[in-house]
């Protein structure tokens, strides 16, 4: 039988400067020296979604003070090569949308996402996400089966349209 991972377990955790820390190595190798479950795409996104709405949230919070409004919060999605199921975002918050097309060639794999918040207002606008290159070469050579605005914001992408900052 499986045994299930928790965060709070003491193997994970560690005092660093008066501060709890994680031990990622190890939660990892317990990960990778059991076996696996196979979940489809569909539950492992639906497992994490909940997730990616508090940190989203989490990271607002903590920045609507810091940054003037409107404000961007830059996520970068990425499957975890070493472990099966592992999806992991990175939320960042700026006071300047990115350059999405910096971004495409540092972040080649990871799909990437710009949000803008307006802490005035309330509103949370996405603004674009793009794939990693290898999916986005599969919907240039596809694009009617995929949605008209991923589409369009991979065009616009990669014509660096959202390199202007007008456009945001």
């Amino acid at each position: 039988m499986r045994k299930k991972l928790d965060a709070n377990d003491e193997r994970y955790i560690y005092q660093k400067g008066g501060k709890r820390s994680s031990r990622v190595g190890q939660a990892v190798w317990d990960i990778m020296t059991q076996d696996q479950e196979d979940y489809s795409c569909e539950e492992i996104i639906d497992a994490f979604g909940p997730d990616y709405v508090k940190e989203f949230n989490d990271v607002v919070e903590k920045n609507k003070h810091r940054l003037e409004s409107p404000f961007y919060v830059f996520v970068i999605t990425k499957k975890e090569m070493w472990a099966v199921n592992i999806i992991r975002n990175i939320f960042q918050a700026r006071q300047s949308a990115p350059n999405a097309t910096d971004m495409i060639i540092k972040y080649k794999h990871p799909t990437k996402t710009l949000y803008k918040v307006n802490t005035n207002t309330g509103d949370v606008s996405i603004i674009w996400s793009i794939p990693g290159f290898e999916e986005c070469k599969a919907i240039a050579k596809h694009p009617d089966s995929f949605d008209p605005t991923l589409v369009d914001w991979i065009n616009r992408a990669y014509e660096g349209y959202f390199d202007d900052k007008s456009s945001q």
